[in-house]
């Protein structure tokens, strides 16, 4: 989901953006059904595109569920926009799911544990040509959030990022790690 969420989110803004300049551009010149048909298909450009990207977070869900009711004894599980955590301490292992299946990891394996922010900018609404100038910095955030804001948890060489999740879980599923680790 990775590569396919960054192009979502870079094509839906790019889209969007597009139809709200064209939309000004005609409420500008008093050409006010160019300017409707173009609000709505910012609008309609905005929705599909956060359909699409929960949609493509969907993809793990079923193994990630699958795994838990099969013989993992979870204590605190939860899942988040596109991927799930799931701790049993009788085993001392973590389940995560991710868009490619369900993996069970040893607390004792675990090497860090890292939160990425997600990153926001500043909004400028309107006739702006403020707007326009911001509007890399808004696209590299986008692509920022789709493509490494979340949990990393690093295990065996390998990193697990846990999309969606907010800051608050983040914090208590890194004392749960790093407790379980210890």
């Amino acid at each position: 989901m990775r590569a396919q969420a960054v192009w979502i989110i870079f094509i839906g803004t790019v889209i969007a953006v597009a139809a709200a300049v064209v939309a000004i551009i005609g409420f500008v010149e008093s050409n006010v059904t160019l300017g409707i048909i173009a609000v709505v298909a910012a609008v309609a450009a905005v929705v599909g595109t956060v359909l699409l990207y929960r949609r493509s977070g969907a993809t793990g869900r079923p193994a990630f569920e699958q795994a838990l009711s099969a013989d993992f004894a979870a204590a605190q599980q939860g899942w988040f926009h596109a991927s799930g955590l799931a701790i049993d301490p009788t085993r001392r292992l973590l389940l995560v799911g991710t868009e490619s299946g369900a993996t069970r990891i040893p607390l004792s394996d675990i090497s860090s544990v890292v939160y990425h922010r997600t990153q926001n900018t500043p909004a400028y609404g309107g006739n702006s040509i403020l707007a326009l100038i911001m509007l890399p910095a808004v696209i590299g955030s986008m692509v920022h959030n789709a493509s490494k804001a979340g949990l990393h948890v690093t295990a065996g060489g390998r990193s697990y990022r846990i999309i969606g999740i907010q800051p608050k879980d983040a914090e208590v599923w890194q004392g749960r790690l790093a407790d379980g680790a210890a």
